[in-house]
């Protein structure tokens, strides 16, 4: 699970992507992940406490989904960078337990930070 840099403006993006980025084994808090825009310079920086993050490119978006000002989302049309454990880790034996059982506490933290350049 190798970390990827994806470098396409989202609208251009004609495939499928649906990736885990395993990027912390120690649970430290650090920079993991960060989204630029280059037209406006915003930039996107996310700390987490997971030990990972997925990303995909709304696949299931058809452009039935309506936004503000009647925008229409076509598949693909954005992306989404989620925080989170090891992907399907109930059913790995390999990957470290996910399982939170009772009595035990969940407690992570994502930070999202906008900035622009």
């Amino acid at each position: 699970m190798d970390n990827v840099r994806v470098s396409v403006a989202v609208g251009q993006i004609r495939a499928t992507w649906q990736h885990f980025s395993l990027l912390n084994q120690e649970w430290n808090v650090d920079l993991r992940e960060k989204v630029y825009h280059q037209p406006s310079g915003r930039l996107l920086q996310i700390e987490t406490t997971q030990p990972g993050v997925q990303f995909y490119t709304a696949n299931f978006l058809d452009g039935s989904l309506k936004g503000k000002g009647g925008a229409m989302y076509p598949k693909h049309s954005a992306f989404c960078l989620e925080t989170q454990n090891w992907p399907d880790a109930v059913n790995k034996m390999n990957f470290p337990d996910a399982l939170l059982r009772p009595g035990e506490e969940y407690d992570h933290t994502t930070w999202f930070k906008f900035s622009v350049l």
